[in-house]
């Protein structure tokens, strides 16, 4: 699935499966890039229930999905959290706030054990700014993301367009 948090941000292309990298063979450049990404990651396991971020949290880097689920949710006022979607092998969380330095915008918690690569903030940005390429992939994802949030939201829609009505005090009107 394409639409993911800011970031899951599935992986920076759709076909750029972690443990598919034979789709990216015809873009030789593009792979090499994807490889000096990865070779910076830090392994890092999670149980069942264990949470990889919380809303609110400030971004420290970007986390690949290896194996396993994460369910990603976002509070919500009545204090249940709202689940956004749930991610496996492939998606890549947290582009759009390493990139921002914003802080979470939802929870990853592991739905089972869950294996992920962590990339340092730093190291990310660093990795960017020394390979345009790959940055724009991420862009183009980051835009595919938010086309993939558009549609969402038209298709999720009860009742679209119900103006809320206003209410003024009784002098004002």
């Amino acid at each position: 699935m394409s639409v993911t948090y800011g970031s899951c941000i599935p992986a920076i292309e759709k076909s750029w499966k972690w443990g598919n990298l034979e789709s990216l063979s015809a873009n030789r450049h593009a792979l090499d890039l994807w490889e000096q990404l990865r070779a910076l990651t830090m392994p890092r396991k999670y149980g069942a229930g264990d949470l990889a971020f919380k809303y609110g949290q400030p971004a420290s880097g970007i986390y690949l999905v290896e194996s396993g689920q994460l369910r990603l949710s976002m509070p919500r006022p009545s204090g249940r959290d709202r689940i956004f979607e749930v991610v496996g092998p492939g998606c890549v969380l947290g582009i759009s706030e390493a990139l921002s330095g914003e802080p979470h915008k939802l929870t990853a918690q592991a739905v089972v054990e869950c294996d992920l690569s962590f990339v340092d903030r730093e190291k990310f940005m660093h990795v960017l700014k020394i390979h345009p390429d790959l940055c724009m992939h991420i862009v183009r994802q980051l835009s595919e993301d938010l086309h993939g949030l558009y549609y969402r939201y038209r298709t999720t829609q009860d009742r679209p367009g119900k103006p809320r009505k206003k209410s003024f005090p009784p002098h004002v009107n």
